[in-house]
C-alpha cells in the first residue's frame, strides 16, 4: 500500500512528530499515527533539492542528526534551513473567532431591500467592489447557510453601506470580543529575542493581524510492502537479510527518484479559464525518511508484527530554474494521483530482486489480491497482520472498509484501538528477530521450514540471472506480451472494467501489478508503452479534455491530470466498438429516412382504446404529459426509444399502458433489468415478462436471442454498462425488435465501463416526464426538484426546515439518531411485511449498512423482540447472528431452489426470519406483485446458500440496492401520527446519484443523518474551528454534503469516448449541453472535487481603523431635496424602540420582538423614509463611536496586561505559585545545608587518603595486593585439584578393574561342573573380594568428586579453575606496571575528591544566591499591588493547565488518564474561572 497525505498548518507538533520526537492528537493524521515511532531506524535525508542549501551534510542519504532537527523544521516551514529566509510565504487566514455568519446580514439586506421597495438588495450598494462583495455573500450563504462566515470588519463595512444597524443583525455576537480577535498584541523583540523597551523601561508593544496557518506545507508518502515480504526480514538466515533489507530501500530510493523526477515541477502563469499554466522542472525535492520494521502491538504483546514500511515527508517547494521557490506539483494534487503507481511499481522492484536474485516466486493472495511470496501460506500472512485485522474492525464498526479508508482517511479515528509501541520496537534486530520467532511457534509455525521452502532454488543454484531485454518476456518477467495485453484488456478486471478512459499512469500501475517477477522501474515504463502501442489501445486527444470521472469501483481521474504527469489518456478498442454498435442503431433510429422507422408502429386510435382500458383496470386517468409520451413512444416505430424520468413521475405506469397498446397491436413486448427484483417489479407492475440483462445475454449467446420479440423495455437503462448494451442493441438489429430505454441519468449508475443512457437520450429527442406524484409533501417534491436542478443546499435546509435532516458531531450519534428514529416510527406497523414495505434506512458503503444493521439489532435483542438464533459464516470468514424476527435482505438468486427449500427466492428480497433450525434459516416475505393480504414466500436457506452471501441483515441497504423501490407501507403509529412510507438516509459517503436517489425513494417523508466528522476534515477545522451551537453544526453538515453533491453531480464518464476522437457529436441536441445536465458541450466534465472554500472575504476592502468613517449624522445628499430635520422626541422615540428590540431579541421573547417591530414599522410610516434615514445613520455612527470607545479602551487594557505580562515573565521565579515560593525558600535552605556537609564530609575523607596513598597504600594499590594474594591461593588450590583429579582417575580405573576381574571370576563360577565344588567356592569367594575392591574404590570417587567439586566452586567452576595458575602467572609478570596505575589512580581519585570538594562549594554558594532571589521574589509579591498580584496569579494558573493538559494528552496516548490527574486539571480550570469572574467583579483586568 502506498498514499500520499498532504501535510496542513505544519504546525510544532506535527512536524516534531514525523521526527520521531513527539506523539500529538492531530485527528487528521490517522494513517501516520498508525506508523510512527522514530526510534527504529536512523532518520535520513532525501532528495535531489538538497543541495540548494549548500550546507555541508544536508545531502541525499545522509542521516538526519538530532542537531539538525531545526533544519527539517525550518525546511518544513518554508524556510532556509541556514539563513532562515522565507522561501515560500505560508498560506493564512483569519481565525474563525474573528468572523461573523453571513446569513443574519444577507437576510437583515433582503429585507430592508423589501422594506424601501427594491427588488434586489444588492441595488443598496453603489459601488462596484461592494455589489461584487455582497453577491458574493449571497452565494455563500446559499451554498454554506449559516456555515458561512465573513472576518468581522468587513461584515460591518457591509452592514454600515446597506444601513443596517450592526447590533440588530448579531444581536447575540459580541462584535468587540469578534473586532478584537483579528488582532493580537505582541511585545517587539530584539535580534536576540529579547523584548525592547521604551524611555521608560517599560516593553514595546504593538498590535498585530492575528492569522492562522491553513496551507499544505508538505507532503506525507507512505510506503508499505506485502506481510510476506516483511516475513522474510524477520525469518531469512542472518546472511541474507541485510542483503534483502538493502534491496528493499534502494527500492523505494529509486521509485522516490523517479516519482521526484516526474511531479517535482512548478507551475507559473494563470491556470484555469482557458489558460494552461506553464510548468517548470526543479532541482527536485527536499524531505527526510523514516523507516520502520514493525507495527504496533496488539493488547499485550511485547512487539508487534513485522511490517517493514516507511515514510517520506517532503517540503511543498522546490527551486525553479531562475533560483525562485515554488509549491509543487500542481498543488501536490500529480504528487497524490501517483499513489496507486508508486505502490505497484515499488512491489514490482522488490519482486524483480528477490526473484532474480534468490529465486522466490510469487503468487496472487485470493484473499487479498496483493502479490505474496509463494511459499509462505496465507495462515502465517494472517498470523502476522494483528493490528491490520484490530484496523479493519475499527473501521467495519465505523461503517468503511479498507477501500474506503483513503476517501475518509482524515475522518476515521483508529486512534483509540492503538497501543504505544513498547521500548522492544526499539531494540536490535537479533531481538525481534528472536521475538517474532518465538511469536511463529506459538502460532505453530515453524519458520525455518518457510525459509527452507522459500529458499529451496536459491540452495539449488537455480536462481534467475539477468536476462536480455530482447529475450522472451515471459521468462524475465513471467509473462508474455499477449497475456500482459488481454489482462489489461480484461472487460472484467482490465483498465476499462470500471472507466471508459485510462491514463498513462494508471497503465503503469497495472502494469508492474501484472508482473509475477516484477521488474526495475524503467523496465515497468518499456512495458507499458510497448503494451498501449498494441492495437487493443487507442490514445485520445487531450484537448479539452478538463476531467473524466469513473464508473463505481474506478480510479478517478483528477480534474486536469491530463496535463499533468503521465496524464494522457488511452481507452481499448472494445469500448469504440461497443459506443459505434450503439450510436450506429441510435443515429439510424433518429433519421426519418431511414429503413428502421417501422418497428412495433401502432395506430392513434389503438393507443386512444388502450388507454381507456388502461385508466379503467387501474382506477386513476393518465395525466397529459404521460399520454404525450405514450403517443410519441408508441407510434413512432423507431427501433430505438429513450424516455427520461425523475423518480415518481410515472415510469412504469406509462409502460403499463404501453404493454397495452403493442400487445392490442399484436407485438409481443418483453421488458429487462440489470437487477432480478427490478425485472419482477417491471413484471409485477407494467405486466410486462422480464428477465434480467444477464439473462437476456446467456439467450443471445445460447439460445435464440430476442426471436419473436418485438419489444424489449430496458428499465433503469442507466443502471447498464454499454458492453451489455451493444450487445443488446446488435441481437435486437437481427431479430427486428424495438428496443425502449428507460431511466433518468441523474440517478445510479451500474457498475461496468459506464452507461450512455443520457447522451442517447438526447442524441434520440428522446421524451421526458418531469411531473412527480411520488411524495405526499409539496415541500419535499419542491426539494427534489432544487437538488435535480443542482440547488443542492437550498434542497438540504428545506429538509432541515421540515424537522428531516438530524446533524451530529460524530458518527456514532448519528448512528444512534437514526436507529433512535427507525425504532419510533417503526410503532403501529401491523406485521413485518408492512415494516418492510413502509420503513428503510440507506447508506452509501456495505460496511456503514452492516454497522446500523447490527446497531439495530442489538436495540431490538436488548428489549427482547428478537427469538431463537444461529450464527452463520458468511463470505471473507465473517459470522452473522440470526434471529427469529430479523429484518433480512436475499442477496442471491436461487430460481431452481439447488441451495434453498421452499418458494422461488431472488436477489433483493427483503422478509423476516421466522425460524431457525438445523437446516438453516427461514424466511418469510411478500412478493411485489401479491396482494397485500395473499399470504407470504417462504424458504428455508441452507447454511451453505448463506455462505456464500446469500442472506444478510435488512434493516439497511445500500443506496445502489434501493434504485427503483418505492417504500409506500402504511399504519397509524400510537401517537396518532401516520407512516406513508418513510426513509431514514445516512448522508456520509454518499455521492449526488446516491443522495438523489436515496431522498426520493418515499412517499411520506425522508429524513437524513450526518455526522461533522466524517463530512469535514483539517482543513474545515483550521477555517472554521469547532461549530459554536447546533445551528451551525446543522448548517456545516448541510454546507458539506451540498458540497459533495455539486463536486459529484455529473459524470463525465457516460460521455462517449467518440467524442474525445471527434466521431460523436458533442452537443448530441445543438443546444449545448450534454446528457441533460447542464453542462455545457465545450466543457463537458464534470464539475472537479470541490476545495474547500476560502473565507469569504469582498475584494479590496480595507481596515476600518485607518479609514475615515462618513459622517452618518446628516442624511445622504439627495439632489432637488430640502435637508430634513429630526426632533429630539422623535429620535428618544427611535432609539427607545431600537434597544427594547434589540433586548427582546437577545432574551428570545418572540412575541415582544414582533410587536416591537409593528410599533417600529408604525413609527417609520409617521416619520419618513428621510427621517428615518437619517436616524439609521445616527444610530449607526453612535453604535460604531462605541464599538471603537471600547475597542480602544480594550486594547489600553491588553496593553497594560502585556506590560504586566513582560514584567512577570523577565522575572526567573514568577512562575512559582506562593505555596510554591515558600517551598523553594524552604528546598533551597535544605540543599545549601546539605551541600555545606557534603563538602565537609569529603574534605574529611581527602585528609584520610592522602597520607595512605603518598605511602604507597592507596585503596586502589591496597586491592591490587589483594588479587594478587587471591590469585596465589587459587594456584595452590589448582594444584590440589590436579592431585586429586589424578587420584581420582586412578580410583575409577581400579573399580573398573575389579568390576571386570568381578565379572570373570562370577562367569567362571557358574561354569565349573558339579564335580569341582571347591573350586567354585573358591571363584565366588576371590569375586566377592572384587566386588568390596570395586565398592571402596567406588566411595573413594565420590568423595574425591564431592572435595574436587568444592575447590571448583570456589575457583570459578568447571570450566575455570585450570585457569589459575595461569592467571597469577600474567598477574605476577604484569604487577610492577599494574601497581603503577593503581597507584595513579589513587592520586586521580584524590584529585577527583578535590574537585567535589570545589563542586559542593559552587552548589552551597549556588544554593544560597537562589535563596536571595527568592526572597527578593517574596518580598515583591508582599508589597506589589492586588491587581497585579492576581493577574499574576491567574497567569501562574494558565501556565500549570497548558503544561498539565500537555501531560495528558501526552498520556492518553499510551493510557487512559489517572483520575487524581484529571480531576486536578477540572480543579484549577474551575479555579481560573472563578478568579476571573471575581476579578472582573473588581474592575480589575479582563481575560
Amino acid at each position: 500500500m502506498a498514499y500520499v497525505t498532504a501535510i496542513y498548518g505544519g504546525s510544532a507538533e506535527q512536524i516534531d512528530y514525523r521526527l520521531g520526537l513527539t506523539q500529538h492528537g492531530c485527528d487528521s493524521d490517522v494513517q501516520f499515527r498508525y506508523h510512527a515511532d522514530g526510534r527504529e531506524r536512523p532518520l535520513r535525508w532525501i532528495g535531489r533539492g538538497l543541495p540548494e542549501f549548500g550546507l555541508d551534510g544536508l545531502t541525499a542519504g545522509a542521516e538526519l542528526t538530532t542537531e539538525q532537527h531545526d533544519l527539517a523544521r525550518s525546511l518544513m516551514a518554508g524556510k532556509h534551513p541556514v539563513t532562515g529566509e522565507q522561501l515560500v510565504a505560508p498560506k493564512l487566514a483569519v481565525p474563525a473567532d474573528a468572523k461573523v455568519p453571513l446569513g443574519p446580514l444577507v437576510a437583515a439586506a433582503q429585507a430592508l431591500a423589501a422594506e424601501r421597495g427594491l427588488d434586489d438588495p444588492v441595488d443598496m450598494f453603489a459601488k462596484p467592489k461592494q455589489r461584487s462583495a455582497f453577491n458574493t455573500a449571497v452565494r455563500a450563504v446559499a451554498r454554506r447557510g449559516d456555515a458561512a462566515l465573513l472576518r468581522v470588519d468587513d461584515a460591518l463595512a457591509l452592514a454600515e453601506t446597506a444601513g443596517l444597524e450592526a447590533e440588530q443583525v448579531w444581536p447575540d455576537v459580541d462584535l468587540l470580543a469578534t473586532y478584537s480577535n483579528l488582532y493580537e498584541p505582541q511585545a517587539v523583540v530584539d535580534e536576540a529575542g529579547k523584548p525592547e523597551l521604551d524611555e521608560n523601561g517599560q516593553p514595546k508593544i504593538e498590535l498585530t493581524p492575528r492569522r492562522v496557518p491553513v496551507g499544505i506545507v508538505g507532503f506525507d508518502i507512505g510506503i508499505t510492502l506485502p506481510k510476506s515480504a516483511s516475513l522474510l526480514l524477520a525469518f531469512l538466515p542472518d546472511d541474507l537479510v541485510a542483503q534483502v533489507e538493502a534491496s528493499y530501500t534502494a527500492a523505494i530510493e529509486r521509485t522516490f527518484g523517479w516519482v521526484e523526477g516526474r511531479t517535482s515541477y512548478v507551475r507559473r502563469g494563470k491556470h484555469g479559464d482557458g489558460h494552461a499554466a506553464r510548468q517548470e522542472q526543479t532541482a527536485g525535492f527536499a524531505g527526510w525518511v523514516m523507516t520502520h520494521r514493525a507495527a504496533r502491538p496488539v493488547g499485550d504483546a511485547a512487539v508487534g508484527d513485522p511490517h517493514w514500511h516507511v515514510h517520506i515527508t517532503i517540503a511543498n517547494m522546490a527551486k525553479a530554474p531562475d533560483g525562485t521557490w515554488l509549491t509543487v506539483a500542481a498543488g501536490g494534487r500529480d504528487l497524490m494521483r501517483h499513489a496507486p503507481a508508486i505502490d505497484k511499481v515499488t512491489q514490482a522492484q522488490v519482486r524483480a530482486f528477490l526473484h532474480n536474485q534468490l529465486g522466490i516466486t510469487f503468487t496472487r493472495s485470493a484473499r487479498t489480491g496483493v502479490w505474496e511470496v509463494a511459499q509462505i501460506p496465507d495462515e502465517a500472512i494472517r498470523y502476522f497482520s494483528k493490528r491490520g485485522q484490530q484496523v479493519s474492525a475499527v473501521l467495519q464498526q465505523l461503517g468503511y472498509s479498507n477501500a474506503d479508508v483513503s476517501a475518509a482517511e482524515a475522518r476515521i479515528l483508529t486512534r483509540e484501538s492503538r497501543s504505544a509501541k513498547s521500548e522492544t520496537t526499539a531494540a536490535s534486530d537479533a531481538t525481534l528477530r528472536g521475538l517474532w520467532r518465538a511469536d511463529a511457534v506459538r502460532g505453530g509455525l515453524d519458520p525455518d521450514t518457510l525459509m527452507d521452502r522459500v529458499l529451496t532454488a536459491y540452495r539449488s543454484g537455480m536462481t534467475t540471472g539477468p536476462v536480455e531485454a530482447n529475450h522472451e518476456l515471459e521468462a524475465r518477467f513471467g509473462i508474455s506480451l499477449d497475456d500482459l495485453v488481454a489482462k489489461l484488456t480484461d472487460p472484467e478486471h482490465g483498465l476499462t472494467a470500471h472507466a471508459r478512459r485510462f491514463s498513462h499512469l494508471d497503465a503503469v500501475a497495472a502494469v508492474a501489478d501484472a508482473l509475477p517477477h516484477g521488474a526495475e522501474i524503467e523496465d515497468v515504463e518499456r512495458l507499458t508503452d510497448l503494451a498501449l502501442a498494441h492495437p487493443a489501445f487507442q490514445a485520445l486527444p487531450t484537448a479539452g479534455v478538463d476531467q473524466a470521472l469513473a464508473g463505481p469501483g474506478a480510479h478517478t481521474q483528477l480534474a486536469g491530470a491530463h496535463q499533468m504527469s503521465g496524464g494522457t489518456l488511452y481507452t481499448t478498442k472494445d469500448v469504440t466498438a461497443a459506443e459505434r454498435t450503439i450510436l450506429a442503431a441510435a443515429t439510424a433510429a433518429s433519421d426519418p429516412t431511414a429503413d428502421v422507422q417501422d418497428r412495433a408502429r401502432v395506430p392513434a386510435a389503438t393507443v386512444d382504446l388502450a388507454l381507456g382500458v388502461v385508466e379503467t383496470a387501474q382506477g386513476f386517468p393518465l395525466s397529459a404529459e404521460q399520454r404525450d409520451v405514450l403517443h410519441r413512444v408508441v407510434t413512432n416505430g423507431r427501433a430505438v426509444e429513450a424516455v427520461e424520468g425523475p423518480p415518481g413521475t410515472g415510469k412504469t405506469t406509462l409502460m403499463r399502458a404501453a404493454r397495452v397498446a403493442w400487445e392490442a397491436a399484436g407485438y409481443k413486448v418483453a421488458g429487462a433489468a440489470t437487477a432480478a427484483v427490478a425485472a419482477q417489479n417491471l413484471a409485477a407492475e407494467s405486466g410486462i415478462v422480464s428477465r434480467t440483462v444477464a439473462q437476456w445475454l446467456w439467450r443471445i449467446d445460447n439460445r435464440d436471442g430476442f426471436a419473436g420479440i418485438d419489444v424489449l423495455v430496458l428499465d433503469e437503462a442507466n443502471l447498464t454498462s454499454d458492453r451489455d448494451r451493444a450487445k443488446l442493441y446488435t441481437a435486437a438489429a437481427e431479430a427486428g425488435t424495438k428496443i425502449v430505454e428507460v431511466g433518468d441519468p441523474q440517478q445510479l449508475r451500474g457498475v461496468g465501463v459506464g452507461s450512455m443512457f443520457g447522451y442517447l437520450h438526447q442524441l434520440l429527442g428522446g421524451a421526458r416526464l418531469t411531473d412527480n406524484r411520488r411524495q405526499r409533501q409539496a415541500d419535499e417534491r419542491n426539494a427534489l426538484a432544487a437538488f435535480r436542478d443542482g440547488r443542492h443546499a437550498e434542497a438540504l435546509h428545506t429538509w432541515a426546515r421540515l424537522g428531516e435532516l438530524v446533524a451530529t458531531e460524530t458518527s456514532d450519534e448519528a448512528v444512534a439518531a437514526m436507529v433512535s428514529t427507525w425504532l419510533r416510527l417503526r410503532e403501529g406497523a401491523p406485521d413485518p411485511h408492512a415494516l418492510t414495505a413502509g420503513l428503510l434506512m440507506l447508506a452509501a458503503t456495505n460496511e456503514q449498512v452492516a454497522r446500523i444493521n447490527e446497531a439495530t439489532q442489538a436495540v431490538r435483542q436488548a428489549r427482547g423482540e428478537l427469538g431463537d438464533s444461529a450464527n452463520l459464516r458468511l463470505p471473507g470468514g465473517r459470522e452473522t447472528r440470526f434471529h427469529v424476527g430479523d429484518l433480512v435482505l436475499i442477496r442471491r438468486n436461487d430460481r431452481h431452489q439447488q441451495a434453498v427449500t421452499g418458494d422461488m427466492v431472488l436477489n433483493g428480497y427483503r422478509g423476516v426470519v421466522t425460524a431457525v433450525t438445523g437446516e438453516g434459516v427461514e424466511v418469510a416475505w411478500r412478493d411485489p406483485a401479491a396482494d397485500t393480504e395473499a399470504e407470504p414466500s417462504r424458504a428455508v436457506l441452507s447454511p451453505g446458500y448463506i455462505a456464500q452471501g446469500g442472506l444478510e441483515l435488512g434493516y439497511a441497504l445500500t443506496a445502489h440496492k434501493a434504485e427503483g423501490l418505492t417504500v409506500s407501507g402504511q399504519w397509524e403509529r400510537p401517537d396518532g401520527t401516520r407512516n406513508d412510507g418513510s426513509v431514514l438516509v445516512y448522508g456520509p459517503g454518499m455521492d449526488n446519484p446516491g443522495l438523489y436517489v436515496s431522498l426520493s425513494r418515499d412517499k411520506g417523508q425522508a429524513m437524513l443523518f450526518g455526522a461533522r466528522a466524517e463530512l469535514e476534515g483539517e482543513r474545515e477545522e483550521l477555517f472554521y474551528g469547532p461549530p459554536r451551537n447546533q445551528q451551525e453544526l446543522t448548517d456545516r453538515v448541510i454546507a458539506a454534503l451540498a458540497e459533495r453533491a455539486a463536486a459529484t453531480a455529473d459524470n463525465a464518464n457516460d460521455r462517449p469516448v467518440l467524442v474525445d476522437l471527434a466521431q460523436a457529436p458533442a452537443d448530441p441536441t445543438g443546444t449545448g449541453t450534454v446528457s441533460g445536465t447542464g453542462t455545457t458541450a465545450e466543457t463537458v466534465a464534470p464539475v472537479p472535487s470541490a476545495p474547500v472554500p476560502e473565507p469569504v472575504r469582498p475584494p479590496d476592502f480595507t481596515e476600518p481603523a485607518p479609514t475615515a468613517q462618513p459622517d452618518r449624522s446628516q442624511p445622504r445628499s439627495r439632489p432637488g431635496r430640502e435637508p430634513v430635520t429630526v426632533t429630539d422626541e422623535q429620535r428618544q422615540q427611535w432609539q427607545d424602540l431600537v434597544r427594547r428590540s434589540v433586548a427582546a431579541r437577545v432574551a428570545d421573547d418572540r412575541d415582544t420582538y414582533r410587536a416591537l417591530q409593528a410599533q417600529r414599522r408604525d413609527l417609520t410610516a409617521q416619520l419618513g423614509p428621510e427621517r428615518v434615514e437619517v436616524l439609521r445613520a445616527e444610530s449607526h455612527q453612535k453604535a460604531m463611536q462605541t464599538l471603537e470607545q471600547r475597542r480602544e479602551r480594550q486594547i489600553q487594557e491588553r496593553l497594560e496586561r502585556l506590560r504586566l505580562e513582560a514584567q512577570w515573565q523577565n522575572r526567573p521565579h514568577s512562575r512559582l505559585t506562593d505555596t510554591q515560593l515558600t517551598h523553594a525558600i524552604r528546598d533551597t535552605e535544605r540543599r545549601q545545608a546539605r551541600e555545606v556537609a557534603a563538602a565537609e564530609q569529603a574534605r574529611r575523607q581527602l585528609s584520610e587518603r592522602e597520607q595512605a596513598v603518598a605511602a604507597g597504600r592507596g585503596p586502589r594499590v591496597t586491592q591490587l595486593d589483594s588479587e594478587l594474594h587471591r590469585l596465589r591461593v587459587n594456584a595452590e588450590r589448582q594444584g590440589t585439584l590436579e592431585e586429586i583429579e589424578r587420584r581420582w582417575q586412578h580410583a575409577r580405573t581400579q573399580a573398573a578393574d575389579a568390576a571386570e576381574r568381578a565379572a570373570r571370576k562370577e562367569i567362571d563360577a557358574e561354569r565349573t561342573r558339579w564335580w569341582q565344588p571347591g573350586r567354585r567356592e573358591q571363584l565366588q569367594a576371590e569375586a566377592a573380594a572384587d566386588r568390596a575392591l570395586q565398592e571402596r574404590a567406588h566411595a573413594e570417587v565420590a568423595e574425591l568428586a564431592r572435595y574436587a567439586a568444592e575447590l571448583q566452586q570456589q575457583l570459578g567452576g568447571p570450566g575455570a579453575w585450570r585457569q589459575a595458575r595461569p592467571q597469577l602467572e600474567r598477574a605476577e609478570a604484569t604487577y610492577v606496571q599494574d601497581r603503577q596505575r593503581a597507584h595513579d589512580t589513587d592520586q586521580h581519585e584524590l584529585t577527583r575528591l578535590g574537585e567535589r570538594i570545589a563542586s559542593y562549594d559552587t552548589a552551597a554558594l549556588d544554593a544560597g544566591t537562589r535563596r536571595e532571589e527568592l526572597l527578593t521574589e517574596r518580598q515583591l509579591r508582599d508589597a506589589m499591588p492586588d491587581t497585579q498580584r492576581t493577574l499574576e496569579r491567574q497567569l501562574r494558573i494558565q501556565e500549570t493547565l497548558k503544561q498539565r493538559q500537555q501531560t495528558l494528552d501526552h498520556a492518553t496516548l499510551e493510557r487512559q488518564p489517572e483520575p487524581s490527574l484529571q480531576a486536578d486539571v477540572e480543579y484549577h480550570q474551575r479555579t481560573l474561572h472563578t478568579d476571573i469572574h471575581q476579578d472582573i467583579e473588581r474592575g480589575g483586568p479582563s481575560l
